[in-house]
C-alpha cells in the first residue's frame, strides 16, 4: 500500500509541476478546467497521497480505501468536465479498466493489511 500510494502521490505533484512548468505558455488558452485550479487539485491530491503512504509506512494505518475512492471520483468529474477531444474520450474504457484495478488493488491491500495487524504480525 505504501508503494502504491507513494507512487500516485509523486505523480499527482509531477502534474501540478508540470502545470507551474506551462502555466506562462498556456495563460492565455482557452482550457475547459482553469489551470491554476489543476495544480491546487493535484498538489492537494498528491500530499494527500504521499501522507497516506508515510501513515502506512510507519504502520498506523489509515482510510486508505475511502482516499482512493475520492481520488476516482475526482478523476472522472474532471473527466467529465474537462474532456473535450476525441482522443480523450476514446481512452475512457482504458481509464475504466485503470481505475477498477487502482481500486481493487486499494481494497485487497488494505484488507490484507488488516488482517496483519489483527494477527499482531
Amino acid at each position: 500500500m505504501t508503494l502504491l500510494f507513494l507512487l500516485v502521490g509523486l505523480a499527482n505533484l509531477m502534474r501540478a509541476g508540470a502545470g507551474w512548468y506551462v502555466l506562462p505558455v498556456m495563460a492565455d488558452a482557452p482550457l475547459s478546467v482553469p489551470l491554476p485550479w489543476l495544480i491546487g487539485a493535484y498538489t492537494l491530491w498528491g500530499v494527500a497521497f504521499v501522507g497516506m503512504a508515510g501513515f502506512w509506512w510507519l504502520r498506523c494505518g489509515g482510510p486508505a480505501l475511502p482516499l482512493a475512492l475520492a481520488y476516482q471520483a475526482f478523476v472522472w468529474l474532471l473527466r467529465l468536465l474537462g474532456a473535450r477531444s476525441a482522443y480523450t474520450q476514446s481512452l475512457w474504457g482504458r481509464d475504466l479498466v485503470l481505475s477498477v484495478v487502482f481500486l481493487a488493488l486499494a481494497g485487497w491491500l488494505t484488507a490484507w493489511r488488516m488482517q496483519r495487524m489483527v494477527r499482531g504480525e
